[in-house]
């Protein structure tokens, strides 16, 4: 039997490898896919040209392996859970700002379309319609104002500064004052100070987030643990998981009510 973690860790790559094959025998080999059909398109080059063997197998394997070969890089380049993301940021955002340019009269709908300068010409041109095109149009509209705005919060969450890393288990200075041991277990009584708080919670039950116990603790679909609070402010603005940058929905993270 597959274990979860095995089906977790490569079913992105099963995914990509299927993709591949299935390109690999109709696009690369000059057919069109079965939505290629469906729709009445084909891919050309230039105004009417077909696209040649070379071009289109690079296409393919640009539309496969691309975007998973980029999040290794960035991954790389970012380090493994790095406290504001920067280049994957500005990736997503160009991303969109591709989309969107499609959606108000661009020709190309993937950025491996648009590398190998490869778009879809429609087969019966009176198919299309007016009503479709303002329809296009108007989804371009709202999806570049939407890429201003979340845009405009991420690049400004890019440029703040770094936030400063509390010091943990810091002994008190030996010129304290005769009241400083009465002073340094501030407020509950009990003499512990907070810093002493936060070691004695267990790393299980700790939010890779916050750093303190977890309040009602939420999973995201590739298993790691976070508080509700947290990993919801963190995927307004960035849709991946904070430990392992898997591409996490808000809609997939579930909290676990009887968890705690």
């Amino acid at each position: 039997m597959i274990s979860d973690e095995w089906w977790l860790r490569w079913h992105r790559h099963l995914d990509s490898g299927a993709t591949y094959v299935y390109l690999l025998l109709t696009t690369a080999a000059g057919l069109q896919t079965l939505g290629e059909e469906y729709a009445g398109i084909v891919q050309v080059v230039g105004r009417r040209r077909l696209p040649g063997a070379l071009r289109r197998l690079l296409m393919v394997t640009l539309h496969t392996f691309g975007p998973l070969l980029t999040e290794r890089l960035v991954r790389r380049w970012e380090g493994p859970a790095p406290a504001r993301p920067r280049l994957s940021t500005v990736l997503r955002l160009l991303y969109q700002l591709n989309i969107t340019a499609f959606y108000l009269g661009s020709a190309y709908y993937h950025l491996d379309k648009r590398a190998t300068g490869i778009r879809y010409l429609l087969v019966r041109p009176w198919m299309g319609d007016a009503l479709s095109r303002r329809t296009f149009l108007l989804l371009g509209i709202v999806s570049l104002v939407h890429l201003c705005i979340s845009g405009a919060l991420q690049l400004r969450g890019i440029a703040a500064p770094e936030p400063s890393s509390p010091t943990v288990g810091v002994p008190a200075s030996s010129d304290s004052g005769p009241g400083a041991d009465q002073t340094s277990g501030l407020s509950d009584g009990t003499g512990s100070s907070p810093d002493a708080e936060e070691e004695a919670v267990p790393h299980r039950l700790r939010c890779p987030l916050c750093l303190c116990r977890r309040s009602v603790s939420t999973a995201t679909p590739c298993g790691h643990l976070f508080c509700w609070s947290c990993v919801v402010d963190w995927l307004q603005t960035q849709p991946t998981c904070p430990v392992c940058r898997e591409e996490v929905p808000p809609h997939r993270v579930v909290a676990l009510r009887a968890y705690d």
